[in-house]
């Protein structure tokens, strides 16, 4: 089997691909290292390896956070599973997608990363290959607070601490009542306006939200949570039971929430403006409509 690994150089510590490097050379395996060099690259790359070696044994491995195995399952998927798969060596800040797994600590040891088991996993669909979610997709308030932090960030003078800080109060107090309808199977969930919303394989995001914790990431199911229009109270009330994922069985929350399970279309309308967010990456646009595919790729986890 060929081993590529996949380097984010924008994640982990500086000179992260010398590190990354060095730890490889420990293993007897056949490899390469490709360190990517713009957003999205790694996608364009994943799908130029597997077209040009199409009878080739291979493993992909993301060097990074969500949003790396975001671009490395984009381009997995569609390839033969049973020669192609992938996992994660997580060297990023944000790895929300592996505690499904039991975290972190369970893909550190290459050895047992590059030996591990691929299992099926499911990945969505969006608008029919505009993009594809292995973890979850959100939108309204959390997705509006990393659409500010982008605009923030571009301040070089702004830490990325004080630049998340400033968006979620710019969302306290403007992005509780957000305009857009999700339509479920031809169910229509909310009215005209929402808070939040996520559709996930995954349960986490947002490095510490439990949005699904009903969700399994192989069982052909997404699971939806909408949360409806809320004063700033009943925000601050609500918030720590959804980073928990307690959101779910608390009486009190079901007036405001709705959770639902399909194998079927989703479909997402919103205004000028709008936007999604795909494991962390931005999408803009009015309509949406997401699939669920079912065990489209294999994704590698190491025995605990």
């Amino acid at each position: 089997m060929k081993h590529v690994f996949i380097i984010n150089p924008m994640a982990g510590p500086k000179d992260v691909h010398l590190l990354v490097e060095k730890e490889v050379e420990k293993l007897n395996i056949d490899y390469i290292i490709h360190v990517t060099t713009a957003p999205k690259e790694a996608t364009t790359f994943v799908r130029d390896y597997i077209k040009n070696n199409p009878d080739e044994e291979v493993r992909f491995y993301a060097c990074g956070g969500d949003g790396t195995i975001n671009e490395v399952a984009a381009g997995v998927v569609g390839a033969d599973t049973s020669k192609v798969s992938m996992t994660n060596y997580p060297i990023g800040s944000g790895n929300d997608y592996i505690k499904i797994f039991g975290g972190v600590n369970v893909f550190m040891d290459l050895s047992k990363l590059v030996k591990a088991e691929a299992r099926p996993v499911d990945v969505m669909e969006v608008n029919e290959g505009l993009g594809y979610s292995i973890n979850v997709l959100n939108f309204g308030f959390d997705c509006n607070v990393l659409k500010i932090m982008e605009k923030i960030k571009r301040n070089k003078n702004t830490t990325k601490e004080k630049a998340y800080n400033t968006a979620v109060l710019r969302c306290v107090i403007n992005s509780r009542k957000n305009e857009g309808v999700v339509i479920c199977d031809g169910e229509r969930l909310n009215d005209t306006h929402f808070c939040l919303c996520s559709i996930a394989n995954g349960q986490y995001y947002g490095s510490q939200y439990r949005t699904a914790p009903k969700s399994v990431c192989d069982d052909g199911l997404l699971d939806i949570c909408i949360i409806k229009p809320v004063s700033i109270l009943t925000l601050a009330a609500v918030i720590g039971k959804y980073k928990a994922g307690k959101h779910l069985d608390d009486k009190k929350l079901q007036k405001i929430l709705k959770y639902r399970q399909t194998s079927g279309l989703i479909e997402i309308k919103g205004p000028e403006g709008f936007c999604i967010g795909l494991d962390g990456e931005l999408y803009f646009g009015t309509e949406f409509r997401v699939r669920n595919l079912k065990h489209a790729i294999r994704f590698a986890v190491p025995n605990e």
